[in-house]
């Protein structure tokens, strides 16, 4: 009730507005000219007065005027029925979706309703908007939306600026990401616009994820002459940045880490992390580029100009032959004498005797300080810390006082874990972390996992000690143990994870079957897996079905093929763009290898076998009609998702 009078109240001030217009037109037609003048000639006419001839009238113009006609047509177009929303509730209503993660509704709430109800967005909605659009990759919106944004006049503010570089670094299209990345740069110089500490990380992060690592570098160059100081996050970004490059990264990273420490900037946990991401990721190039590296890190300048670092880049890329890969060394060797191999320097304690001396200690969780007062001086635990911290004499290239004591020479670096061994190995890196006050997480930990040599005993030598840590495992850490063993083919270790979950009281799920499905290497195992994935209440998905597929096709198993294959049919699962390249792969390499055989040249023995060729042709008959039965699962564009239909848009609008 209250809501129709208080209509009924807006239709009368309106319906009074249109006659005051009226009115005030009327008066002003009538202002130039005396009721008398109008009326005189009917007055003095003796033949008209009195009869009944037709009167002559005078037309009065009642039509308002311009002035007026533009004040009703800005009434009207301000006009806000009490059904419609407000600039306010649309703010509002965008971010309840955003912050649920709808952002396809949002662009429609956006593009769609907010015309409707005659509302233009301000500056705060166009940010809210570019800023969501940008964290999910949608690049090509959030210059469409700016671009909407410029034409009405809206300046862009520093948040506007973030934005834009922002949605370059999370673009999945690199090189259109790039070209827009440095014409923002060109035209923030030319504009002479001031920027903030936020804006050059964004600028760093822009670039560096686009493999500019040159230009991120130059980025801190221009920083310091702005007299905008690096922070702890502005050499994370860098960080980031070098971990880009994946033959040659790792070098950059030492070097980019001894700068922020002569620059008296603390590293983070984060800084740990993507340390230990580099060692896990990144090669560290030729042996003379990375005697530059231990140069540049021994000198002591605060800051090294762009050119010293993007000559790290280009110098020392020497091919190596297939004859010389051979004869070096795939691990660190410090020259004393000789080269002494990595696993020579390690403690003479096997990690099984640390192990049990760990667990015949006190269960308590243990600071990684080792002048801390609360643990007691005679605790087993304190005794194998220090034990490990003299023990492990390994070079540690990212403490601030670099530990090269006896070395020479360093050959070829090409695993993770000899690359963790020149950081110092697990314990330097604790021990390194504990004197910034940077305590490690399960991030930390996982990253440390992977970059450990494949042996099960020095991996749950990394367990005990997050135990002793008090740092909580999580079925993800669980997950990617089982892959990492899984992939260097120690099948019974990865099967043993399964026991830890269950110590843990974790619950399995899908990755955890994902994972499982490397250990399955044959077709009998398969079916148990099969068995007790459906008795954990999971199904076949694409990703278990390839890496089941993946293990039949390198092991030449037609007839674990044909059951997977027969699996996937039985549960319903249609096949991605990657299962069908794997099962085609494998169909060309037999066809080819049966040409040859044709030809008389020399094959494996294997595939000569009646066993096997009959087993081909079972598996031919079965794949070409499993194949006319499927829909294939094409891989959705990036931006799809958030792409609405008008049906769509009106099911949004009318409500």
């Amino acid at each position: 009730m209250t809501f129709i009078m208080e209509k009924q109240k807006v239709d009368i001030i309106y319906g009074t507005f249109r006659a005051l217009a009226s009115e005030n037109s009327t008066a002003k037609t009538l202002s130039g000219h005396s009721f008398r003048d109008i009326l005189s000639d009917d007055i003095n006419d003796a033949d008209t007065f009195g009869s009944l001839a037709p009167s002559k009238f005078y037309e009065i113009d009642t039509r308002p005027d311009s002035e007026s006609e533009q004040k009703l047509n800005e009434y009207e177009e301000n006009f806000i029925p009490l059904e419609q929303k407000t600039q306010g509730q649309f703010l509002l209503e965008i971010r309840d979706l955003l912050n649920a993660g709808k952002l396809k509704e949002a662009l429609i709430v956006f593009e769609k309703q907010m015309p409707v109800d005659k509302q233009k967005p301000d500056k705060y909605i166009y940010n809210e908007m570019m800023s969501s659009c940008a964290k999910a990759g949608y690049f090509e919106k959030v210059f469409e939306i700016f671009r909407k944004m410029r034409d009405r006049g809206i300046g862009a503010s520093d948040c506007t600026y973030t934005i834009l570089f922002n949605a370059c670094a999370n673009s999945p299209f690199k090189e259109e990401a790039l070209s827009k990345a440095l014409y923002l740069k060109m035209k923030l110089k030319e504009d002479n616009v001031r920027l903030n500490l936020v804006n050059y990380h964004s600028i760093i992060k822009a670039f560096g994820r686009l493999g500019e690592i040159n230009i991120a570098f130059q980025i801190v160059d221009e920083m310091i002459k702005a007299k905008v100081y690096p922070t702890t996050e502005t050499f994370n970004f860098l960080l980031q940045a070098a971990i880009s490059d994946k033959k040659e990264g790792f070098k950059l990273v030492l070097v980019t880490w001894h700068k922020m420490l002569k620059m008296k900037v603390t590293p983070s946990v984060y800084s740990y992390n993507l340390l230990l991401r580099a060692v896990r990721e990144c090669s560290v190039g030729s042996q003379e580029s990375l005697k530059e590296v231990i140069s540049l890190i021994n000198s002591r300048s605060e800051w090294e100009p762009t050119p010293v670092l993007r000559n790290l880049l280009s110098k020392g890329k020497k091919k190596t032959s297939r004859f010389d890969k051979k004869m070096n060394s795939t691990q660190v060797a410090l020259m004393t004498h000789s080269p002494v191999p990595l696993r020579e320097l390690l403690p003479p304690v096997p990690p099984y005797q640390l192990l049990k001396f760990i667990r015949d200690g006190n269960p308590e969780p243990l600071s990684l300080n080792f002048s801390s007062q609360s643990v007691a001086a005679e605790s087993p635990k304190r005794r194998l810390l220090g034990y490990l911290a003299k023990a492990v004499d390994l070079p540690n290239l990212v403490a601030r006082n670099p530990n090269l004591k006896g070395v020479i020479n360093i050959e070829e670096v090409g695993k993770r874990q000899d690359r963790l061994a020149l950081c110092g190995g697990l314990v330097g890196i604790l021990q390194d972390m504990n004197l910034y006050d940077a305590k490690p997480n399960l991030k930390t930990c996982t990253e440390l996992m992977l970059s450990l040599p494949d042996n099960s005993a020095e991996e749950e030598l990394l367990i005990e000690m997050m135990k002793l840590l008090d740092i909580e495992i999580d079925v993800d850490f669980c997950n990617m143990l089982i892959k990492k063993r899984a992939m260097s083919k120690r099948h019974k270790d990865a099967d043993k994870v399964i026991e830890l979950i269950n110590e843990l009281n974790l619950r399995m799920n899908n990755v955890t079957f994902g994972v499982l499905a490397f250990t399955c290497i044959s077709k009998e195992k398969t079916k148990e897996f099969m068995k007790i994935m459906k008795l954990g209440g999971f199904r076949l998905n694409q990703v278990i079905a390839g890496s089941l597929i993946n293990n039949a096709t390198f092991k030449n198993d037609c007839n674990f093929l044909t059951y997977v294959l027969d699996e996937c049919s039985r549960q319903k699962l249609k096949p991605d763009t990657y299962i069908l390249k794997k099962l085609e792969d494998f169909r060309h390499k037999i066809l080819n290898i049966y040409k040859l055989r044709d030809q008389d040249k020399t094959v494996p023995g294997y595939f000569l076998s009646e066993d096997f060729n009959k087993s081909f042709r079972k598996f031919s008959t079965y794949y070409r009609n499993w194949l006319r039965s499927q829909d294939v699962v094409i891989p959705e564009h990036p931006w799809g998702k958030f792409k609405y239909t008008e049906e769509e848009a009106k099911l949004v609008v009318s409500e």
